[in-house]
């Protein structure tokens, strides 16, 4: 079993890294645990939280931060060809206490926009056992934002992100009220409002309705209440009352929309079990011919299933192949995940179940169980797609390099 990190447990790494003048972000899990580390004394909700550890070390950063890492800290370098699907740079192994360590350097940050990483990217201000590290971390509605995304669009086994999204709603209301006490009220508002908008946008709406996670609970009321700034009275007094009601009923549409979709997939299932019981045809029926508006089917259509039932091969036999050619990335225990432009393949090797992810906000497309070839689930399929997975299985036959996964 790989043993998980704690902030304080890669020390040693951090200062060095920062010696070296690495020009990386800290991002995913450890990002969070950075943060937490800084405001545990200050949350009782964040002691509660403890450990705050991860199994692995993430940077956001290029091929030249692989090879720096790999000087500063005498460890092996892998870098990533060029079209590589996956989202690494680079992954540099360093032996420690005769544990090895991975550190990924990521090209891309799922859920997250490349230049605002950089953009807003704070040296972290080490204090107590992380005294004089200051090596750039992921800002704190970022690290909030991405594990929402993360939340919502990632299959969760093995995966921390319920916690950690837990974790940066603290970690960003401690991060607000500094702002405040240092005189910089309009800024937090911005970040304030951003944390608004998250709530009201489907990430948000989906950590409440199946977490019970309100991601407006960052806000830290009191203290604004206090605050004297002109722009901050009017926030609290007249915007925020009005757009804490907007998220009440966005929550309830969201929670009837919520409803009357399992409720279809309900009957759906349970006519298919009445036709299957009642059926004593033993030949496979054949294809129907697909209506107008086949593509913009509901999730639980039997259309998006057979729309996902033929194509579903064909993505497996691209990841395989992305597998064989070592282009896949292990994503947490259990999970492989290849990347492209548009989609992200994953594999659940512990339950055997496979994802079809889209990179434009749809989020899951398809989930197929990889041992008996049933589809779990299918909705948001489009005409674009199935142009771009019959590319890819056109491609891939009689090819010997691994295919591409954005093929036009």
């Amino acid at each position: 079993m790989v043993k998980k990190l704690t902030p304080e447990d890669l020390y040693d790494i951090f200062v060095k890294l920062q010696a070296a003048e690495l020009d990386a972000v800290v991002v995913g899990g450890q990002a969070i645990n950075l943060w937490a580390s800084k405001y545990r004394d200050r949350s009782p909700q964040l002691q509660q939280m403890l450990p705050f550890a991860s199994e692995d070390l993430d940077f956001y950063g290029g091929k030249i931060e692989v090879l720096t890492c790999q000087e500063a800290l005498q460890g092996e370098a892998k870098l990533n060809r060029d079209f590589d699907p996956s989202p690494n740079s680079g992954i540099v192994t360093v032996k420690r206490q005769d544990v090895n360590l991975r550190i990924d350097f990521l090209a891309s940050v799922y859920g997250l926009n490349d230049s605002e990483i950089t953009g807003t990217a704070i040296p972290f201000p080490g204090e107590s056992k992380l005294s004089g590290v200051n090596i750039k971390v992921l800002h704190p509605i970022l690290c909030l934002e991405g594990k929402l995304k993360s939340l919502r669009g990632l299959p969760q086994q093995g995966r921390q992100d319920k916690k950690h999204v837990e974790m940066a709603i603290l970690c960003v209301k401690e991060f607000v009220k500094d702002l405040c006490n240092q005189e910089q009220p309009r800024t937090g508002l911005k970040l304030v409002e951003r944390m608004l908008d998250s709530a009201l946008k489907e990430d948000g709406l989906n950590a409440w309705y199946r977490h019970g996670i309100q991601v407006e609970s960052a806000i830290p009321i009191e203290e604004l209440r206090q605050l004297n700034d002109e722009k901050w009275q009017k926030f609290y007094n007249i915007i925020l009352p009005k757009v804490l009601e907007q998220i009440h009923v966005k929550r309830n549409r969201y929670l009837e929309a919520m409803e009357q979709s399992a409720t279809r997939s309900k009957n759906l299932e349970q006519k298919r079990q009445t036709s299957t019981s009642q059926s004593t045809d033993t030949e496979l029926e054949q294809p129907q011919t697909l209506p107008p508006n086949a593509l913009t089917a509901s999730p639980t259509d039997p259309i998006q299933l057979t729309l996902a039932a033929a194509t579903a091969p064909t993505l497996i036999q691209c990841f395989l192949t992305l597998k064989n050619h070592q282009q896949t990335q292990e994503l947490d225990t259990g999970i492989e995940m290849a990347e492209g432009e548009n989609y992200q393949l994953l594999l659940n090797r512990q339950a055997n179940i496979f994802s079809v992810i889209a990179k434009d906000g749809r989020g899951e497309l398809m989930r197929v169980n990889v041992t008996t070839g049933k589809i779990l689930y299918a909705t948001g399929i489009t005409g674009s797609d199935l142009e771009r997975w019959q590319a890819i299985g056109s491609a891939s036959v009689g090819q010997q390099p691994a295919p591409q996964l954005d093929r036009d």
